[in-house]
């Protein structure tokens, strides 16, 4: 049986990030959990008997054999190649993030970092793109040697919400989910090099006309998490939750 086309996998050690994890995934339009482990050898069980798209995994999944995350998601690579990755870890330093690029996993997304960063992940790769959230050491010289960028969706939502808008009327006035909203809004701020709302406002203050008509001239003629909602809220996320029939 072919994958749906929004089909996910989740992988980590502890029940309750699983049980978080799913809460807040499932709130993205079309995505469906089709699976989740605690241990490679789970996880490559999963894998190899669940059709899927995407794998959202911790980058350590303790066993009793090997604790060696580089060498799990070299595996699932070589074995997977369709498979699109996004690696939700706490482990960040260069070396790591080095180690990712050369297996070739399109997104990390640090633990400390929003959850809008996973959501927006998740929607990066699954359009075929990369994503680091800003708490990943490279993350930031990245956007900036890739230029703007900005797609025309990124930009009418920033415009929107530079307007005054909020993100719940941003998704309301374009038919879609404030999840999607969100995320838009975060891409499109980082590839403006922006990361907080305060330096984007400041930029509409300092130079309102050019940041204005830049967005005029390239635009076109679900619930969405706080800035401060981390992995670390995830638990709070799951007890408030109920994930029957597990994850």
């Amino acid at each position: 049986m072919a994958p749906s086309s929004l089909d996910v996998v989740l992988a980590d050690h502890q029940p309750t990030m699983l049980a978080g994890l799913a809460t807040v995934l499932r709130e993205i339009d079309g995505l469906r959990i089709a699976g989740s482990a605690q241990s490679p050898p789970d996880l490559m069980d999963v894998l190899s008997r669940v059709p899927c798209r995407l794998l959202v995994t911790d980058y350590s999944l303790p066993d009793a054999h090997s604790s060696d995350g580089l060498s799990m998601l070299a595996r699932i690579r070589n074995r997977h190649a369709g498979l699109r990755i996004v690696v939700f870890t706490s482990q960040i330093n260069a070396r790591f993030v080095d180690q990712m690029r050369r297996i070739g996993i399109p997104a990390i997304v640090s633990k400390s970092d929003s959850l809008d960063h996973l959501v927006a992940a998740i929607q990066a790769v699954l359009a075929g793109g990369n994503y680091h959230s800003p708490g990943i050491p490279i993350a930031q010289a990245e956007d900036m040697r890739r230029g703007h960028g900005v797609t025309k969706s990124e930009l009418e939502v920033l415009h929107l919400y530079l307007s005054g808008l909020s993100i719940t009327e941003i998704a309301t006035r374009r038919n879609r989910s404030k999840q999607t909203v969100s995320a838009q809004r975060l891409r499109g701020m980082r590839k403006l090099g922006i990361e907080r709302n305060a330096d984007l406002f400041r930029m509409l203050h300092e130079d309102c006309d050019s940041l204005l008509g830049s967005l005029h001239g390239s635009m076109p003629q679900k619930k969405q998490y706080s800035t401060g909602t981390t992995a670390s809220t995830l638990i709070q996320v799951s007890d408030s939750s109920s994930c029957k029939g597990g994850v």
